[in-house]
């Protein structure tokens, strides 16, 4: 039986877990006051234990983990932050059962990258789902100008959704704290998205964007012309999007640190090279981020993160 002292130093969702099991772990979390908060046995899969519990920055929790009574061996503990993904998808996916399979594969990935480098875990919460009230079409249809209110303006642009009420839609539900929530669409580069700015509205064509550094990504586009390019994008997008719900800028190429030898999740990744580096990174052969991005992404999960509903 082992004993650990723990004192947080941000206010969020921790996940303790254990791995290369070889003793069916047990785990036990209390307070200081030495109250039971929690329990688990093998929820980690394969008899490994994980515990996620909310905890306060700054006050002491004892944690206690111990092969399984009747059994010993050996075993590895870790803690980490633990956030959550939540997964919606439009109509141009409903059809598409390799893409929705794939936002569980970008899921594990994202989850991957940010356990390994920077400690954080990203649970997938629930399974993802369409989202009924995000609309599909303009009812103009593509190719026409745009003069529906119900669209989300009237721009006169050929757009399928203004999407700022997508991320409305998206923020109708109280939202949870600790949660990034995630649209994935597929919709062809000739169809494109309204973004009201200042009163104004200009035409979006990304592959994803983050508003106001609310955790909202939309995913518009998924480039590729089979499914090799198709899963790079969408894993390494997803990785490249939630480092700017950590409050990561894009980086000035200039100041990039990457040379024709590096590529760098941060830098406009190439679609016709991005499998390789995307299997790359998942065995272990290179890392997803440049010294420079490494650097400042240490710095901005050692932050807080958002809170749902303020």
């Amino acid at each position: 039986m082992q004993y650990y002292k723990f004192t947080p130093e941000i206010t969020g969702e921790y996940c303790f877990e254990s791995s290369d099991n070889a003793a069916d772990p047990v785990i036990w979390l209390y307070d200081s006051e030495f109250n039971q908060l929690g329990y688990n046995d093998d929820s980690g899969g394969s008899l490994n234990f994980k515990l996620i519990c909310s905890l306060d920055e700054d006050f002491t929790y004892y944690i206690v983990t111990s092969p399984y009574p009747t059994t010993t061996g050996t075993y590895t503990f870790k803690t980490l932050r633990s956030f959550s993904y939540v997964h919606y998808y439009d109509s141009s996916f409903a059809a598409n059962a390799t893409l929705r399979n794939n936002i569980t594969l970008a899921n594990e990935f994202s989850d991957y990258v940010f356990t390994k480098y920077f400690g954080i875990n990203f649970e997938m919460d629930g399974t993802a789902s369409q989202y009924a009230t995000v609309l599909d079409d303009c009812t103009t249809g593509s190719g026409n100008p745009c003069t529906n209110a119900a669209c989300g303006s009237i721009c006169n642009n050929d757009h399928h959704k203004n999407i700022w009420t997508i991320a409305n839609q998206l923020y109708n539900s109280p939202r949870e704290d600790e949660h990034v929530y995630i649209l994935w669409t597929n919709r062809p580069y000739n169809t494109t998205y309204c973004c009201e700015e200042d009163g104004q509205h200009m035409i979006s064509e990304a592959i994803a964007c983050v508003f106001n550094s609310w955790p909202v990504i939309h995913f518009f586009n998924i480039f590729g012309d089979d499914e090799e390019a198709q899963l790079a994008c969408m894993t390494l997008t997803l990785v490249h999007e939630t480092t700017h719900t950590l409050k990561m800028d894009d980086v000035d190429v200039e100041s990039h640190d990457v040379d024709e030898n590096t590529v760098c999740i941060m830098e406009q990744f190439d679609e016709h090279t991005a499998y390789d580096f995307y299997k790359n990174v998942e065995n272990g052969y290179v890392d997803p981020f440049c010294n420079s991005c490494m650097q400042i992404l240490n710095e901005l999960t050692e932050a807080p993160f958002y809170f749902g509903n303020q």
